[in-house]
């Protein structure tokens, strides 16, 4: 190659302004009639002999770099660097999205929003090298506020006039007051034996997840308590977010309860995101902080099977806290020639959703759970009462010998206005009562437990 051409370069980064490799080399390929490899070597000689600069601390995409000539402005420089950022580098972008909204973020928000790991793993970039990369391009800056022995870091858009220490100081606040609500729910949580562990932010090494806690139940449901996405509304959270918990959890849970306290726009990114394939396991639950308490809301999107299971272990745990003992889900009855058994058969009768025995009480309930969006018609807790539930009275008196008192509970979402529990009642082999789930924790559980009732009402709900 001719030493002139380590000059063509320069002479087209003056004109031009700054170019990725791939641009600028086909520029020299068309002007110059070499071909592409050749121009990109011619390039590289252009930057190891100085004529040109570049940005060495990233790339953008496909090991594209960023040339440019020494005369170059500054805020050239970075308009064309977020252009190939928005272009190239989506995740990088996502962030520098939520920052010109927000124009400053906690950490620990822009690791929700990226979805990356913390560190660096081996050759693959994390959240730390992002933020990084911003920084040099003078984008951001990155402060730190000391708060009650809390330091929150934070990462801050470089805007004029620049973010003061007083507005930091001031959003540091409003998240830790916030922090302190859901603490305190997590905590009271784990006391009534409704999760097995719960990890907050300092307990949890490399974390990007602000709280979490298993749920007890057979499908091991993780329950991401997420309460500081509650400035950014667009689908920038959503994708790194979920993203990254999908991702993370999918091979070790059956089930993912998201719960967080974030904005309408945000539940609508949710909830689409909830109906696509690749995330329609994921069962989402808005948790909101209102006047000071946690209000929670299911989003559509959530598989009715899902919706189900959910509920039924609700259910289990309000019986126990009730004292019912010995409480089963699930239980199949089979038919056989003699009559109904629980010995499996090719003839399946029906499941009973819970039953239950309290031996202070000597009473067995039988409960049929019906978690539906929409009103139950009456008619269809009659077909239960004549075509199950009286065929599993008699199985429970003749062939089990239960002396106890027998009682049927059906429990639903939406309860009937127009419902008449007398009629229903006669078609009954046993006393049946009919509950919402709201009735079932303000009349029943509110009269043995009332703490416990006021702590469960928003999660039922």
């Amino acid at each position: 190659m001719v030493s002139w051409m380590k000059y063509i370069p320069r002479n087209i980064l003056e004109t031009e302004g700054p170019l990725l490799t791939t641009e600028l080399a086909s520029i020299m390929s068309k002007k110059h009639h070499v071909s592409m490899a050749a121009a990109k070597k011619g390039i590289e000689r252009a930057f190891k002999k100085g004529t040109i600069k570049r940005i060495e601390f990233m790339t953008f995409g496909r090991g594209e770099r960023l040339y440019y000539s020494e005369n170059t402005n500054q805020l050239d420089l970075q308009l064309k660097a977020l252009k190939a950022i928005e272009n190239r580098r989506p995740i990088i972008y996502r962030l520098w999205r939520a920052l010109q909204k927000e124009k400053m973020l906690p950490q620990r928000d822009g690791l929700k929003i990226t979805g990356l790991p913390t560190k660096r793993r081996v050759q693959k970039e994390s959240y730390k090298d992002i933020v990084d990369y911003l920084t040099e391009l003078r984008l951001v800056s990155q402060k730190r506020i000391a708060i009650n022995d809390e330091n929150i870091g934070f990462i801050v858009r470089n805007t004029q006039p620049p973010i003061t220490e007083a507005e930091l100081r001031s959003y540091a606040r409003e998240l830790i007051s916030k922090e302190q609500i859901v603490r305190s729910f997590l905590h009271r949580w784990k006391s009534m034996h409704m999760v097995k562990k719960v990890g907050t932010r300092k307990q949890i090494s490399g974390r990007i997840f602000d709280a979490v806690g298993k749920a007890v139940s057979r499908r091991h449901m993780i329950v991401v308590f997420d309460f500081n996405l509650i400035r950014t509304t667009e689908d920038y959270d959503i994708e790194g977010l979920l993203d990254r918990i999908y991702s993370v959890f999918r091979k070790r849970f059956k089930q993912v309860v998201i719960t967080y306290c974030i904005s309408r726009e945000f539940t609508k990114a949710a909830q689409q995101k909830a109906v696509t394939g690749r995330l329609k396991q994921i069962n989402l639950v808005q948790v909101k902080i209102e006047k000071g308490l946690l209000v929670t809301k299911k989003i559509d999107g959530i598989s009715r099977q899902s919706r189900g299971e959910l509920f039924e272990n609700q259910i289990r745990y309000i019986l126990r806290q009730i004292g019912f003992q010995d409480v089963q889900r699930g239980l199949k009855i089979y038919k056989s020639d003699r009559g109904l058994t629980e010995k499996p058969t090719m003839r399946e009768f029906t499941d009973i959703d819970i039953i239950a025995r309290s031996e202070k009480e000597k009473k067995v309930i039988i409960c049929e759970l019906k978690n539906w969006y929409t009103e139950l018609p009456q008619k269809k807790i009659e077909e239960w009462v004549q075509d199950k539930l009286n065929a599993l009275v008699d199985y429970l008196r003749k062939e089990l010998n239960i002396q106890d008192e027998i009682e049927a509970w059906y429990i639903v979402s939406k309860k009937p206005a127009s419902i008449n529990e007398d009629e229903i009642v006669k078609k009954c082999k046993c006393n049946i009562k009919i509950f919402s789930k709201l009735e079932l924790i303000d009349n029943v559980l509110s009269k043995k437990n009332p703490f416990v009732a006021n702590e469960l009402r928003p999660i039922v709900l």
